[in-house]
């Protein structure tokens, strides 16, 4: 999935509210493991909030936890979205899931 294409996140969003739960499932399995870098680029943010609203409970609660869980270093990664413009969006995102 590209982070750089400005017309593909409006298809691959498309796809995640309106596709087959087979093609979301894809969709949000490519995503996984890459939710800090891709909530940080311009056009790749709005596909994570997508994700974040579109997700099953499961897949999300995976998502949020990616970002949510600290590294190695102590440091979670929740910290580089709160000072990132693009990465403040899904940062607000994960709030409301995660408190349900």
């Amino acid at each position: 999935m590209s982070r750089s294409h400005p017309v593909q996140n409006y298809v691959v969003r498309f796809v995640l509210e309106h596709g087959k739960p087979q093609d979301r499932a894809m969709i949000i399995a490519k995503l996984t493991g890459q939710m800090n870098n891709m909530a940080k680029h311009k056009f790749a943010s709005n596909v994570c909030e997508k994700a974040l609203v579109t997700a099953d409970s499961e897949s999300r609660r995976q998502l949020i936890d990616e970002i949510m869980t600290p590294k190695q270093d102590g440091l979670s990664p929740i910290m580089g979205l709160i000072k990132d413009s693009f990465g403040s969006e899904c940062r607000c995102y994960m709030g409301v899931w995660r408190m349900n």
